[in-house]
């Protein structure tokens, strides 16, 4: 079943409207754990649809998943070898990774549950609260006026960084508009691959040369996903506004070319497409080394993968606002929300409160009946010690 978006989400190629919602329930001895897979229904471009998703989930070859559980404080390096059908010839792929990650949040959610301890806890957060981001689409008249009015609506939730979707022919209006609104508030501009390098066109990457003087800390995504490294780099050193990365960076090896070649100055990490909550950790853990700002990116996630999501923008490596805004704001019906009931928990304006509970997020009780659960048995089991 697919959930409604309260507005419609516009990008530089497409539009997202609906979130569809799969669980993968991990059937364990005594406890059970639940995931979120990330895939959109129609996909990205470096990102397969969810029915691609659900047909490798479906087709595992390996019978039971290899436990998760160790002696003593686990690490979330030391992940388990993903099932056989995750991994065509020659690694895995994009279906491969946001599958494993589905896979690897249900059964850490079991391990947690039964170690009676948090997610947060047990990636080593110990900020209790973080900062949150928020995000706005392209209205589809494209008039500046309605960027504006959407950004004052998410401003006025408290979120202390914007990312703002552009398009060629319609960056430096809506940016400016927006600055001149709010003249000390973080804003990224987020272009999701729409620029090219020496096209002599609108979309000509050199268009982006006048947004510097608006103060932006990052300019995201400016070139499709396919394009070399070598021509990013080129482009992050023309411009005095950071570069970021989303789509380009699929992977663990993906990520460290890019840095290496100065294409990525600010990294977005995506739990389900980078493959999972370690492959996350890893992710940020490398960026904090390399002196590259970070933040997690999301997927318009329901209660489940938002605290998953939450609870990673609390590492170290990750210095920047994260798109953990709660489901309630975005999500036409927002299940397992997982917001604390007491009012004295309540985190302060412009933040997210890590859970505290065991498990990797609020059980999807209610979304049960709204989404279809693939179960999977777990074998191997050991006590995850706490």
């Amino acid at each position: 079943m697919d959930l409604r978006l309260q507005r419609v989400v516009g990008t530089a190629h497409g539009a997202h409207l609906a979130r569809p919602v799969l669980y993968v329930h991990c059937v364990a001895e005594g406890t059970d754990g639940w995931g979120e897979c990330a895939a959109l229904g129609t996909g990205t471009v470096v990102d397969p649809p969810l029915a691609t998703v659900v047909d490798r989930l479906q087709h595992l070859d390996a019978g039971p998943v290899p436990g998760w559980w160790r002696d003593g404080f686990p690490d979330p390096l030391g992940a388990p070898t993903p099932p056989g059908g995750l991994e065509p010839e020659g690694g895995m792929d994009a279906a491969g990774r946001l599958a494993w990650a589905a896979i690897e949040m249900a059964c850490l959610d079991a391990a947690l549950r039964e170690a009676h301890m948090s997610l947060a806890r047990w990636l080593g957060v110990e900020e209790a609260v973080v900062p949150v981001g928020g995000l706005i689409g392209m209205p589809a008249d494209r008039r500046t006026s309605r960027v504006v009015a959407a950004a004052e609506r998410v401003v006025a939730q408290g979120v202390r960084r914007l990312r703002v979707k552009i398009a060629p022919g319609f960056d430096r209006a809506p940016l400016e508009a927006v600055r001149a609104r709010f003249p000390g508030l973080l804003i990224q501009a987020d272009a999701n691959g729409a620029y090219r390098p020496g096209s002599r066109g609108p979309d000509d990457a050199r268009c982006l040369e006048p947004l510097d003087d608006l103060a932006l800390g990052c300019i995201e995504q400016p070139f499709p996903p396919d394009l070399p490294l070598h021509a990013v780099a080129h482009l992050a050193a023309r411009l005095a506004t950071p570069v970021a990365l989303d789509e380009s960076l699929v992977d663990q090896a993906a990520l460290r070319e890019a840095v290496a070649t100065g294409a990525c100055e600010v990294a977005c990490l995506k739990p389900g497409r980078l493959g999972g909550v370690a492959a996350t950790q890893a992710a940020a853990t490398f960026c904090q080394a390399n002196g590259v700002p970070a933040f997690i990116g999301g997927f318009f996630e329901s209660g489940l993968g938002r605290a998953v999501n939450t609870a990673l923008s609390g590492l170290p490596g990750c210095s920047l606002p994260g798109d953990i805004t709660a489901p309630a704001t975005y999500l036409a019906a927002a299940p397992c929300a997982g917001l604390p009931a007491d009012p004295d928990r309540l985190p302060p304006r412009g933040f997210a409160r890590t859970s505290d509970s065991p498990g990797a997020g609020p059980s999807p009780v209610v979304e049960r009946r709204a989404a279809q659960p693939i179960s999977l048995p777990v074998s191997g089991r050991r006590p995850l010690g706490a």
